[in-house]
């Protein structure tokens, strides 16, 4: 599996020349491809990570149409002359206006699993199903005509399709027409998309932004600096806490999709379940869920203290209050949020009713968490706690919601080249890390550039400089030392 999308040229004799990879990043299993042939873009059925995308044709270019409620997407049919896309969604046949709006459900009973889908622009139909969702009509069916269709085409009169087990051909659709394309003259800073017009009758535009941007006046794209990540499945998805109710959430979902991501790998650190840095004091937190603990550390690993082991049944998830200096954690067995100092003092437990955080981070005045049964984004205040407010709810098919991390220049505050970093200036070869000096008098002990280097390697200073040895004796051994 490439895990990429590509573009040929094919002559009238059929063969295939000229083939260029598109420069699409962070697809796990591009299922199937429609063009819109008026606004010159692709769309993108993302079986793998479960979404729809649309992008330019070269790829440079590319946002996120749906990600939620698909569970296993397969195909995609364009009618862009109505400014309607119809897809498959294992069990139903969905449609939606071309910008993801106005969706709906258009069949569900008496299906096994919907994998293809096509449109007959002239007759206004679709095969499987009308756009209505009415007037179904069975085409072909049983194990000698058809025993395992998969893919659909429709050419003049004749409707093709592809056959797992006979492994038919398929054919292509064309349409010439003169029609108007609305994007012409939409001047949209980042990307244009079909839609529906106001009425829902003809066929309008909508600017929407590439991934990493947010749409601002309509028709503006500025880089999102405030925003929700979370991990879901396969992918890492972005959403803006200020976007209102969930209605407005829905009509808004363009500007929602931040940064798909495709892991290569997934893994899991023995039992340590949770890791948070405090960038400020440079260490990190972890929490162990083997003996309920939290510990603080230094940024090299170093001096680890366990500042809290009473009142934990299942420390799941942590976030830090830059703004207060405070660590909170969620309790999934004790249904409890709380905070405290971080040295472990000051213990505080937020008043919210009933909470199962797998997940949570904190924002400005509020606290995010991840709530379990059902599963939903909610909002709290970071001192006072209260109601949890959904901002995102999931359909049941996701369930799988397992870290959410606030992006904001208040939690990742980068030091100014003024200021005194002891690695800004350090001669370290490989790796340099900001610990506190223990030995400094003061109530706050200043930071000290710390080397260090990868395994197989040790540090040692020769003439002022640090240099690299290979450790031949003891393979694995990480060196360091204070200078």
């Amino acid at each position: 599996m490439s895990h990429s999308a590509f573009s040929a040229d094919v002559d009238e004799e059929g063969d295939i020349s000229h083939i260029k990879k598109l420069g699409l990043k962070s697809l796990v299993y591009p299922r199937s491809l429609a063009v819109d042939w008026i606004t010159n873009t692709l769309y993108i059925i993302e079986s793998g990570s479960r979404r729809i995308d649309v992008s330019s044709y070269d790829g440079d270019r590319r946002t996120v149409l749906l990600a939620d409620g698909l569970t296993l997407p397969l195909d995609i049919a364009l009618d862009p002359l109505r400014g309607e896309m119809f897809f498959t969604n294992q069990f139903k046949v969905e449609g939606a206006a071309m910008d993801g709006s106005r969706r709906r459900t258009l069949i569900n009973t008496h299906t096994h699993q919907v994998s293809g889908i096509v449109v007959d622009i002239p007759a206004k139909r679709v095969y499987w199903v009308d756009p209505k969702g009415n007037d179904r009509r069975i085409v072909a069916q049983g194990m000698n005509n058809v025993p395992h269709p998969f893919g659909l085409a429709l050419f003049d009169q004749y409707l093709y399709w592809t056959d797992w087990t006979r492994l038919g051909p398929g054919q292509s659709e064309c349409l010439a027409q003169k029609i108007e394309n609305p994007c012409a003259t939409a001047d949209c800073e980042g990307m244009c998309v079909l839609s529906k017009d106001a009425g829902g009758f003809g066929v309008g535009f909508r600017c929407t932004c590439p991934i990493g941007q947010k749409l601002v006046e309509g028709k503006k794209c500025v880089d999102s600096i405030d925003y929700l990540l979370f991990s879901s499945n396969k992918i890492v998805r972005g959403i803006f806490p200020d976007q209102g109710n969930l209605h407005i959430q829905v009509q808004n979902s363009l500007s929602e999709a931040i940064l798909p991501i495709s892991p290569i790998s997934q893994r899991r650190i023995g039992m340590y379940f949770e890791v948070e840095c405090d960038v400020h004091g440079n260490s990190f937190f972890y929490a162990d869920i083997m003996d309920n603990t939290v510990y603080r550390c230094h940024m090299d690993g170093a001096n680890c203290v366990m500042i809290r082991n009473t009142t934990l049944g299942r420390p799941s998830e942590m976030a830090i209050d830059f703004e207060q200096d405070r660590l909170c954690w969620g309790d999934t067995l004790l249904k409890m949020i709380s905070c405290m100092d971080f040295d472990g003092s000051k213990v505080v437990a937020l008043p919210v009713d009933n909470p199962i955080p797998v997940a949570l981070t904190v924002m400005g005045d509020h606290l995010y968490y991840v709530h379990q049964r059902p599963y939903s984004i909610r909002r709290i205040s970071k001192r006072n706690g209260g109601t949890g407010r959904v901002i995102r709810e999931f359909s049941g098919e996701e369930r799988s919601i397992f870290s959410l991390k606030a992006c904001t220049r208040s939690n990742q505050p980068i030091p100014e080249d003024s200021q005194d970093h002891p690695c800004h200036a350090s001669k370290c070869a490989q790796l340099c890390f900001a610990v506190p000096n223990n030995s400094s008098a003061n109530d706050a002990p200043q930071l000290v550039a710390q080397c260090a280097c990868r395994q197989g390697l040790y540090v040692y200073k020769w003439k002022g400089v640090f240099l690299l040895r290979t450790n031949h004796t003891h393979h694995g051994f990480l060196a360091s030392f204070e200078y």
